[in-house]
């Protein structure tokens, strides 16, 4: 057992005087004082306290790096709000095709967090005007071809926890999506739905964000990175989605398109690894559907390059598009260098 510390003679203290007598009592002080902090605390507290609005980061995304919470896996990641019928008109946004007429140009991300993209970075206002002035690059590079802003909000989000129904997968609120598509309809933009499945899967969650696809200026995205076979993990496995999957969405797709006399709808699929994209050989070409694949991943000049194309030059395509990261890109590709790519990308997203 350890010594016991050595005992010591405690210093004496000085006699006790008599307080004045104008003095309130030890009791009243205290109370006093106590009253005085508690006043104190409430207005500090009401100039202190954080704001929370529609934009903040109120609402946690879980990501491999972060702890779980009951408010960031499984189900509605919000708390339900029953949004009304978008009815904003559409400014600018072509009642035909958009490719090959324009080339688009992408900001992506979650509008709750900033650890997903640019998106969840700064409000939608500071937003247009960033991709606004990123878009200028691209048409001072080429001006013969104009371009088509837009934003790729995640629709459904890996998670690093199952969550209480084992998906490992969150689902972004209407009202949230419903918000955006009456900004971008109000700015003469598209707005990407991008699906990542977790251990769902595609048609599972084509059911859930089908709703959206009557939007005229609403198109979809689909992510294989995160859809799990029952042994994977997000961010520790890359998953992937066959051929049939995509083509089954086209197909659905396409029934909306022509039920609503809508323009073409675009399908984007990110891609950096064969494993991705299974038997991409048989991806049909479906009427009233634009499908582009994206070469994601992040990496040198160099390592893009190479995978834009092997994936979206010779994949199998009609589109090409290629996703490009701020933070993770070293050095990042410049205007003039992403449409010096062959062929010129008809799709550029920034993370």
């Amino acid at each position: 057992m350890n010594t016991p510390p050595e005992k010591r003679a405690l210093p004496t203290r000085p006699a006790a005087t008599a307080a004045p007598t104008w003095l309130p009592s030890e009791t009243t002080m205290g109370l006093i004082v106590v009253g005085f902090l508690i006043l104190l605390a409430a207005i500090l507290g009401s100039r202190l306290a954080p704001h929370i609005d529609a934009e903040s980061t109120a609402v946690i995304f879980v990501t491999p790096d972060w702890t779980p919470t009951s408010t960031s896996v499984g189900g509605p990641i919000a708390s339900p709000v029953v949004p009304t019928a978008t009815s904003v008109a559409v400014v600018n946004v072509p009642e035909t095709a958009l490719l090959p007429d324009y080339r688009i140009v992408a900001f992506y991300g979650h509008p709750h967090t900033p650890d997903l993209g640019i998106l969840g970075q700064y409000n939608k206002d500071d937003l247009l005007d960033q991709l606004t002035e990123e878009i200028g690059g691209y048409e001072r590079a080429d001006p013969n071809r104009p371009i088509m802003p837009a934003f790729e909000m995640i629709a459904s989000v890996a998670q690093s926890d199952p969550g209480p129904d084992g998906t490992y997968l969150a689902q972004t609120d209407e009202a949230t999506i419903r918000d955006y598509i009456r900004f971008t309809q109000q700015h003469g933009m598209i707005l990407i739905l991008d699906i990542q499945m977790g251990r769902t899967s595609v048609r599972d969650e084509w059911a859930i964000i089908s709703k959206y696809m009557n939007e005229p200026n609403v198109h979809l995205a689909i992510d294989p990175e995160f859809t799990l076979g029952p042994d994977q993990l997000p961010s520790v496995d890359i998953g992937s989605v066959d051929a049939a999957d995509v083509n089954y969405v086209q197909q659905e797709l396409a029934k909306i398109v022509e039920e609503n006399h809508l323009p073409p709808k675009l399908l984007i699929v990110h891609r950096f690894t064969d494993g991705m994209l299974t038997n991409a050989d048989k991806l049909k070409t479906v009427e009233g559907i634009q499908i582009v694949i994206d070469a994601d991943g992040f990496g040198d000049p160099p390592t893009k390059q190479q995978t834009y194309e092997l994936y979206a030059r010779d994949g199998n395509v009609d589109y090409a598009g290629i996703k490009l990261f701020y933070d993770q890109d070293h050095p990042l590709m410049q205007p003039g260098e992403v449409l010096d790519l062959d062929p010129a990308p008809d799709f550029v997203l920034y993370q």
